[in-house]
């Protein structure tokens, strides 16, 4: 099985056997463009020879096709699964990638969870009793909770988005504050490390947001572990400790565990959920 994980900055993918993965490559977006990403696919495809495929995509997906793709709209309303099912005559399943990467990473663990991917959007999985969280069709979009009733405009259309205030739109934003540059998450990091004091004040900022939406989640699902994945969970203790006690100040009752997730998590997930859907 080929699972192909679609990222903003990135696209993974990793090839499974006996639901192990074996092979694991990571290709960078060179422009963000439809006609790249399909060339990108048929050189992913054709290298592995897979007849099933799994595929998770940063946006809002139905039966194959994706609906909307904020921070991929060349995306939006396309038909992925009919397109490549009939060019590679292969058997392909599209589903929302923090939903795979929940699935990947219950492969881990084994417990009901929530999973969080923070990175270019913030996405979310639900999984209960072992299984993927969809409501009626879109559920898990944890990105998409208002949290300021008036605040900024999401790419989505909404207004005080959680993504807006954890994704790396608000690193960029807060960078421009404190050093006069945007900065990505992991520049960012590295002045942490350092012991730059804007650098690590701009992680307690954000990582109380992060805390505010992990309360919310904490407080309707109850679950026994929260995923922290995506390209800015590497920031680790920097983002996850002020993040931590923002839960605990905001939390009705049990504090869930939280714990960071793989990278290839997402992959894993597409490759096996593919497994389900046939």
């Amino acid at each position: 099985m080929l699972g192909i994980d679609v990222g903003g900055f990135k696209i993974l993918w990793v090839l499974v056997k006996n639901k192990k993965i074996v092979k694991k490559e990571i290709e960078v977006w060179k422009k963000k463009s439809l006609i790249f990403f399909l060339n990108k696919l048929k050189e992913i495809i054709e290298k592995n020879e897979e007849k099933r495929i799994g595929i998770g995509i940063p946006g809002l997906v139905k039966e194959g096709k994706i609906i909307s793709c904020p921070n991929l709209p060349f995306l939006d309303n396309f038909n992925l699964k009919k397109f490549l099912e009939k060019k590679f005559k292969v058997k392909v399943l599209i589903e929302n990638d923090a939903n795979c990467f929940a699935f990947g990473e219950y492969q881990r663990w084994k417990k009901d969870l929530i999973a969080i991917t923070l990175g270019t959007g913030v996405g979310g999985g639900i999984i209960i009793d072992g299984k993927v969280y969809k409501g009626k069709a879109f559920a898990g979009e944890v990105g998409h909770m208002s949290i300021k009733f008036n605040g900024r405009k999401c790419k989505c259309g909404n207004r005080g988005c959680l993504e807006e205030y954890i994704s790396i739109r608000a690193f960029e934003r807060e960078s421009l504050k404190a050093f006069g540059k945007k900065l990505s998450p992991l520049e960012i990091l590295k002045l942490a490390k350092n012991g730059n004091k804007k650098a690590i004040q701009i992680f307690n900022k954000i990582g109380k947001f992060l805390g505010i939406g992990l309360a919310n989640l904490s407080n309707i699902f109850d679950p026994q572990l929260i995923v922290i994945g995506g390209g800015i969970s590497k920031a680790g203790k920097f983002l996850i400790k002020p993040a931590k006690e923002e839960l605990k100040k905001r939390c009705i009752h049990r504090i869930p565990r939280i714990v960071l997730g793989k990278e290839e998590s997402g992959a894993l997930g597409a490759a096996l959920l593919s497994l389900n859907d046939f």
